[in-house]
């Protein structure tokens, strides 16, 4: 999955703790031989669905040059959690840049964990 690993600027403490305990979790494929994380033991994806902005990141291949970083996570009728990651190219004026995906939910009793 092409999710925006990042931390976001939007939630109360508790939340933002728990949104970003799960955008680590999808961080892990992309920080090869990093221990894993630990995830919250539960996420209500229906306060985590809407839009985010980054405020942090950790440099990830596909945001090279990105500026403006959102990502929107939506809830889908299947179950699954649609994501869109949306940037500006070099600058917060610049040409839009965006990809959309989804990731399922590995554990349906917590929603702690996204693949």
């Amino acid at each position: 999955m092409d999710a925006d690993v990042t931390g976001r600027g939007r939630r109360d403490g508790s939340m933002l703790r728990g949104a970003m305990a799960l955008v680590c979790a999808l961080a892990l494929p992309a920080a090869a031989g990093a221990p894993e994380q630990r995830v919250v033991e539960r996420v209500d994806l229906a306060r985590y669905a809407g839009k985010w902005y980054e405020i942090a990141s950790f440099p990830q291949w596909f945001q090279r040059g990105c500026a403006a970083t959102t990502a929107t996570y939506t809830l889908r009728q299947d179950g699954k959690v649609g994501v869109l990651n949306e940037c500006r190219q070099d600058e917060p004026a610049g040409k839009p840049r965006s990809a959309e995906g989804w990731a399922r939910v590995v554990d349906p009793a917590t929603n702690a964990k996204l693949e």
